[in-house]
């Protein structure tokens, strides 16, 4: 049998207890995934453009 190693709390589970649904994971992925946008994606901003 093969185990599944969870991302979000790093236990290995059975086929039928992989996902994090199934084995009540407390691990928020929308907001890791979120974080790691932020992260790679700064905001750029531009200098503004002196009037004349």
């Amino acid at each position: 049998m093969l185990g599944f190693r969870c991302k979000g709390c790093d236990c290995s589970y059975c086929n039928a207890h992989r996902l994090p649904e199934d084995h009540k994971c407390e691990t928020n992925f929308m907001e890791l995934a979120k974080e790691e946008i932020k992260k790679h994606n700064p905001n750029i901003t531009a200098p503004k453009i002196e009037k004349i």
